[in-house]
């Protein structure tokens, strides 16, 4: 609140700011409204006992499957992800590095379906800082 330069809102009739803004000190904060039908593709995850898995090969093999499915599938019982890392893809053709830190304190579950299967049916409302590319890193705030 004693920054309101490094607030920034977003949604699908706004720009990121630009990579000198997003590289400046303190990170900005952004508020991003991703609506209903975007596509979040799961990219990689670390889990709980430092192992880290993909999720590109299953998902090319698996292209008709549900994303959530693949997440749930690659870490089995692999257990919680500390970290787990998407590229939203927006109807304007728009891509978002998002990064969600959830220091193994969350569900498999949680990502495969709040983040994928809710988000691209009914939007989602993030919270995160800006770092680079732009991406978002999000520190994991869902109520248990």
């Amino acid at each position: 609140m004693n920054q309101p330069e490094r607030i920034s809102v977003a949604n699908q009739g706004t720009r990121f700011p630009g990579a000198e803004a997003i590289a400046a000190s303190p990170r900005i904060i952004a508020f991003v409204d991703i609506p209903p039908g975007t596509r979040f593709l799961p990219q990689a995850a670390e889990l709980n006992d430092g192992q880290v898995v993909t999720f590109f090969s299953p998902l090319v093999e698996k292209l008709k499957r549900d994303r959530g499915t693949v997440v749930e599938d690659v870490i089995g019982a692999g257990g919680r992800p500390r970290w787990i890392e998407y590229r939203v893809f927006f109807a304007s053709g728009e891509t978002v590095h998002l990064d969600v830190s959830a220091r193994a304190d969350y569900d498999t579950g949680t990502f495969a379906y709040y983040v994928i299967r809710r988000g691209e049916r009914h939007g989602l409302r993030i919270m995160a800082s800006l770092k680079s590319e732009p991406a978002l890193n999000l520190l994991a705030a869902y109520d248990k």
